[in-house]
């Protein structure tokens, strides 16, 4: 690690030190290892290509020894030097992950996973999955909200909006005969059918046969028999999981077997 440290470091030092030099035309030509005179019709075309390759270095460099560029730095130097990490499979994933998708509410799924071989979570692996599983459950909900957010905001701006409501507002027309008036009516039902439908489509697609109010409840028995804590989300803890511990009124003996 420490090695990987000192090479970033010796590359940013080059890097800065031909920014340095990049200051006029000949000393850029040198740096470059480009010494050797140019005919004048060429030698623009050079200088060009060159200091745009000067540019893209320099601004990776920079981009790779900031804090934004930090990810993709130990990814490119993990691709050469670690191998990835094993990720461990719940062995209630196969029965439980059935459906899941990572942009809907997986409510169905993550009960399943809150309440199949509960007992399996005296092994510090399961209990890990879990979590993970419970920010990834939170990640793909959030995923939900934006695009219901975006559909939304498609709604306000549609043009079909106006002449929807005067076809509603013409429905009151004390001159419509009652056919006339349903009629109407059944025109404004389509034009809003149409102008709902993305919202609609995100909505259909979001139905699970468990309610929160019950995914809430899975977290607070879970808590309340020691398997769930609020230590275990350190940095970002889901909906459902907040709002089951606040639930809890009392915590049982851990009934897992200390060896």
């Amino acid at each position: 690690m420490a090695n990987r440290g000192a090479d970033l470091s010796r590359i940013e030092a080059r890097l800065g030190r031909i920014q340095a030099s990049s200051g006029g035309s000949a000393e850029v030509r040198q740096t470059l290892g480009n010494s050797e005179p140019q005919q004048e019709s060429s030698g623009g075309n050079v200088l060009f290509v060159s200091l745009l390759g000067l540019v893209i270095a320099i601004g990776a460099g920079a981009f790779l020894a900031s804090g934004a560029g930090a990810g993709v730095r130990q990814a490119l130097l993990a691709d050469f030097t670690d191998k990835p990490e094993e990720v461990y499979l719940s062995r209630v994933a196969k029965t439980c992950d059935r459906g899941w998708k990572d942009d809907r509410i997986n409510r169905d799924q993550i009960h399943c996973y809150m309440t199949e071989q509960v007992s399996r979570l005296c092994d510090p692996r399961e209990r890990r999955a879990l979590i993970d599983k419970l920010l990834a459950y939170q990640a793909a909900e959030d995923r939900v909200d934006g695009r219901l957010l975006g559909a939304s905001v498609g709604v306000a701006i549609n043009p079909n909006v106006m002449a929807m409501g005067m076809a509603e507002a013409k429905s009151h027309d004390p001159n419509l005969t009652p056919d006339q008036r349903a009629a109407q009516m059944n025109d404004v039902m389509g034009m809003a059918s149409d102008v709902m439908s993305p919202a609609n489509k995100i909505i259909a697609d979001n139905v699970n046969e468990i309610s929160s109010a019950t995914a809430v409840d899975d977290v607070k028995t879970l808590a309340e028999r020691g398997y769930l804590k609020a230590e275990d989300f350190p940095d970002a803890m889901p909906k459902i999981v907040k709002k089951g511990l606040a639930a809890v009124t009392h915590v049982s003996p851990s009934l897992c077997i200390k060896n």
